[in-house]
């Protein structure tokens, strides 16, 4: 499971496991203060090889630069998750995302930029809300202050629909929110044309 402890579990008992209704993101200050409550969210470099019959190792856009891209994949994962599960700030080399089925916000970071970070992406939601509720309740119009910092953080942000490919670049960081339920596949490529590969 992503972001916590690792478990062994059945994928059956897995998904029986998912709240029904509602999760920590319908109480930010409840969710922020008991890390336990962060949903579990499964992302395994170990899938089965009946998962990956229909399942390309290069996809056919891919080898249209079989003269820059390794045929073999670094990795290929599968990841699955309820409404408020995600992976936090990460990077790696080139990678692709399919998503077969649900809604995922992604969050990215430039290289320059990008961070590792182990605060699951529900609770960097919840926290980077519950700071701008602040800072507006904060917030008198009469006063403008500055910037305490010349450096702004890029942040790029879209949404994944089920049956879309993102493709990341190498050392781009990102972080992904699972809007709904969600299933997919990920693979890191070896491109012939960076230090990660």
């Amino acid at each position: 499971l992503f972001g916590s402890e690792s478990h062994r579990s059945s994928l059956a008992d897995y998904v029986d496991s998912w709240p029904h209704a509602g999760h920590p993101a319908e109480s930010p200050s409840a969710a922020l203060a008991d890390p336990t409550t962060a949903p579990k969210y499964v992302f395994s470099d170990r899938p089965r090889p009946e998962m990956l019959e229909d399942f390309p190792l290069t996809p056919p856009w891919l080898r249209i630069a079989s003269n820059l891209v390794d045929p073999l994949p670094a990795a290929i994962q599968y990841y699955l998750g309820p409404p408020g599960t995600g992976s936090p700030f990460h990077w790696h080399g080139d990678a692709w995302n399919a998503l077969a089925f649900g809604r995922k916000k992604w969050f990215l970071q430039p290289p320059a930029e990008a961070e590792f970070s182990n605060e699951p992406a529900l609770f960097r939601l919840l926290r980077r809300r519950q700071e701008e509720e602040e800072d507006q309740h904060q917030q008198r119009p009469d006063v403008h202050e500055a910037p305490t910092s010349d450096r702004v953080a890029t942040e790029l942000t879209c949404t994944q629909q089920a049956g879309d490919v993102i493709f990341v670049p190498s050392g781009w960081g990102h972080s992904i929110f699972n809007e709904m339920e969600s299933i997919g596949i990920a693979t890191e490529i070896r491109a012939k044309f960076n230090g990660f590969g």
